[in-house]
């Protein structure tokens, strides 16, 4: 392990979190983290699956600070949607730092244990218990002003709030810098304290490298399995963003989420499978440009034209009047529904960049569990590749399907507002296939090599 990693992560988690604003990006103090405990995580189970926690937290936060580039389109009769984009996030990352900790504080206990490094595992418990507390509440400091909004409304007239929310937001926010900055600071030195402890026990360490070279080292089927298992978690997360529920016409979970997820898949392959990976890097790359560009525009398209604070009248008639009365309105709908056909193209490549890899993975590392007769062998090996080849060909054409009824759910959306809802349950569809599939696929490597 490298414990002078795992302390520069942990100290870009110190400082609060105002709304969606993070000084300190909690993503690249994760990657330190990661990147500490990599050799832990690579020959202890727990401290793989906190690696998985704290690699899709990772993608998760870096998604997030897109959002900062929504805050001059976000006026204060937005409040709705601060509010969803930091209880989204913010809890979100929580429960997967919650996770995470909890894995690498059961994987620290045991490793301590059968290595007999007292100092390692007796101190654990602590370490953890305060950074969930401190997460606990950094976490609940940064929804607490929207919450406080919301609660404050009187919803019998919308236009009515009860206190005078710019001093209450002032308030909440120096209290969020001042509680969670001197309690980060003091959970930092703790965990500085244990860490350094940790990497006091040289035999310890030195006893996890040599199980790390000796396990893993170059096993190639083994490090393709691992690096598949992530990979296909991050494309099943990856699908649920791209399930397309709309509130007030605009998507509440951003594709460009989905696309960030995409490139973490792809950067999974740049060692196994260098030339596949540049491929999927290009095309997650371009799939994020284009629904970041999208999702930003159709946000600010919507919140042009109504008001979900003062509107007397639902969302659909406020965009139906403006839609058949206004030009300008109309020909940017126009535009903005072309932008999503657009997108709906990079997303499919983006996707679709990844079976060439998928194949590969198939034709050299899946098969069937070795029989005394090899034929025997070869042949459940091939009728189990030919199905995972047609649950590949069934996996493009719901993507195809899926995908393609946003834009024309979009298109339609006053005169067929059902296509909206079938968009819906067809992503959920897409969403259900690609863990199934993934899973079909994993469950194939595992009977070659017998994990």
């Amino acid at each position: 392990m490298n414990i002078k990693f795992i302390l520069i992560g942990l100290f870009f988690l110190i400082n609060p979190n105002i709304e969606v604003f993070d000084i300190l990006p909690d993503f690249i103090g994760l990657i330190f983290i990661m990147k500490g405990i990599s050799h832990l995580a690579a020959t202890d189970e727990k401290a793989g699956i906190a690696r998985k926690h704290l690699m899709i937290c990772t993608y998760i936060n870096a998604a997030k600070t897109l959002t900062l580039l929504l805050q001059g389109v976000i006026s204060e009769s937005e409040m709705t949607w601060m509010l969803i984009f930091t209880l989204c996030f913010g809890t979100g990352e929580a429960v997967l730092m919650f996770l995470a900790f909890i894995n690498l504080d059961r994987s620290l206990n045991y490793t301590g244990m059968i290595y007999s490094a007292t100092n390692v595992y007796d101190r654990s418990s602590s370490f953890t218990g305060f950074t969930l507390a401190f997460i606990g509440l950094r976490t609940f400091m940064s929804i607490l002003p929207e919450f406080v909004y919301l609660l404050d409304i009187d919803y019998g007239n919308v236009d009515t709030v009860l206190i005078n929310w710019e001093f209450v937001t002032l308030l909440l926010y120096g209290l969020n810098v001042i509680v969670v900055l001197a309690m980060g600071i003091v959970w930092y030195i703790n965990s500085r304290s244990y860490w350094k402890t940790v990497g006091a026990e040289s035999d310890y360490l030195e006893r996890i490298e040599e199980k790390y070279q000796k396990e893993v080292g170059t096993n190639i089927p083994l490090l393709t399995y691992r690096a598949f298992k992530t990979e296909a978690l991050l494309l099943a997360i990856a699908a649920i963003f791209m399930i397309c529920i709309r509130l007030d016409g605009i998507d509440i979970l951003p594709d460009f989420v989905s696309a960030v997820l995409l490139g973490a898949a792809a950067l999974r392959l740049k060692k196994l499978y260098p030339k596949h990976f540049k491929k999927a890097l290009i095309a997650s790359a371009l799939f994020l440009i284009v629904s970041a560009s999208e999702w930003w525009l159709w946000f600010e398209y919507c919140t042009s034209y109504y008001d979900t604070s003062t509107a007397a009248i639902s969302f659909s008639e406020t965009m139906q009047i403006f839609f058949y009365s206004s030009i300008e309105a109309y020909n940017n709908y126009i535009y903005l529904t072309v932008l999503d056909f657009v997108k709906v193209i990079s997303a499919l490549l983006a996707f679709g960049s990844f079976i060439p890899c998928i194949n590969e993975i198939v034709r050299d590392h899946t098969g069937a569990i070795a029989e005394i007769r090899e034929e025997v062998t070869i042949k459940k090996t091939k009728r189990i590749q030919k199905s995972l080849n047609i649950y590949t060909c069934i996996f493009a054409v719901i993507a195809v399907i899926s995908l393609v009824f946003d834009p024309i759910s979009v298109l339609v959306y006053f005169d067929l507002p059902i296509f909206i809802f079938i968009t819906m349950i067809l992503g959920i569809i897409f969403t259900v296939y690609v863990w199934i599939y993934t899973q079909k696929l994993t469950e194939a490597i595992e009977n070659k090599y017998m994990y």
